[in-house]
């Protein structure tokens, strides 16, 4: 009897693991994506910069906690460096309720890089 309780209990402890979690690995994901968007900033105009994003964001489901109106995106013209800065809040939802929410801050910065070596 004591074995399916233990295996139970351990099953609930691994889920609600995970759900506390999520908003921090939703962040990660959501950060290396935009380091992408950002990179890409550097070398394509700002109506492709705006399509990647736009792209980015629907195709991997981050549009339930953030927009692209909340991103911003500034190019220097003479150096091509891109500043991408973000503002979202995540939820953090175990059984369907929501226990708090998580306010998240992305700062990047990209450089343009012709060539490696």
């Amino acid at each position: 009897m004591r074995g399916p309780l233990f295996f139970l209990f351990g099953l609930l402890v691994i889920y609600v693991g995970w759900q506390a979690s999520k908003p921090w690995a939703t962040n990660y994901f959501l950060k290396s994506d935009l380091e992408a968007v950002a990179q890409y900033a550097t070398k394509h105009g700002e109506e492709a910069v705006q399509k990647e994003l736009n792209s980015v964001i629907i195709e991997k489901g981050y549009d339930r906690i953030i927009s692209v109106e909340t991103v911003a995106i500034e190019k220097d013209d003479d150096t091509d460096a891109v500043t991408l800065n973000a503002e979202y809040t995540d939820t953090m939802q175990i059984f369907g309720v929501e226990v708090t929410t998580v306010d998240f801050v992305i700062s990047l910065q990209a450089a343009f890089v012709a060539s490696k070596f």
